[in-house]
């Protein structure tokens, strides 16, 4: 859907004004430069240690010009695709271009057979990825809910499922590295090799530095 074009405008509402925006953004500046914040990956650390923070135990105190390089360095504008033939469904990732998809991480699922309410299972996994794929508003796939399964595999069997039963871009997400790696490597073998995929890419990762994997929490 384009917005906000002079031939095809649509209604915008705004709470900030630009100011207040950029207010915002150097008050975060200063909370990552001064408070920091806390990452329990070490190699996370490290990488950030590279490049300019400074950390201590498990904080990372993060200067305003790591933020800023990140952000010039950072892509303005990419395209995921869609798996399948030419007529596949893409999205563009851009200004102005909004993209309607699933939300995501409910533990519980109303049951649509016995309107009851019980645990998300990997098989709902697959449902909910073959219902998203029908339907014509529906830009991307991401998980609905989370499979009570063990940490290690919850991500990777969620991601499975989607793009084994839909042809649309997927949206997902990780805790740690290693399932991070696992997605991709399912990723690029559906894609059709390493090749294929970077020309190619058909998922956009979720991921958070400050995640503990033992609890999920942020």
């Amino acid at each position: 859907m384009r917005v906000n074009y002079s031939v095809n405008a649509t209604p915008r509402f705004r709470m900030l004004s630009g100011e207040q925006c950029e207010e915002i953004y150097c008050s975060a500046l200063k909370v990552l430069h001064h408070t920091g914040v806390k990452v329990h990956s070490e190699e996370i650390l490290a990488l950030l240690s590279k490049y300019g923070a400074r950390i201590k135990g498990n904080l990372a105190y993060i200067p305003s010009f790591v933020v800023q390089k990140a952000l010039n360095t950072a892509l303005k504008a990419f395209t995921v695709y869609g798996r399948g033939d030419k007529y596949s469904k893409n999205i563009d990732v851009r200004p102005n271009h909004i993209h309607y998809g699933l939300g995501s991480g409910c533990v519980n699922f109303l049951d649509p057979r016995t309107g009851k309410r019980r645990n998300y299972t990997r098989e709902d996994a697959a449902t909910v990825a073959r219902v998203a794929d029908a339907l014509p508003n529906i830009d991307f796939v991401q998980p609905l809910g989370t499979v009570p399964v063990v940490p290690e595999m919850v991500d990777v069997y969620e991601f499975a499922e989607m793009i084994a039963n839909t042809t649309k871009p997927l949206v997902t997400y990780s805790r740690t590295l290693g399932i991070t790696k696992t997605i991709h490597k399912v990723a690029m073998a559906v894609a059709g090799g390493e090749q294929a995929f970077i020309r190619r890419p058909n998922f956009l990762l979720i991921g958070s530095p400050g995640r503990n994997p033992c609890t999920g929490g942020g």
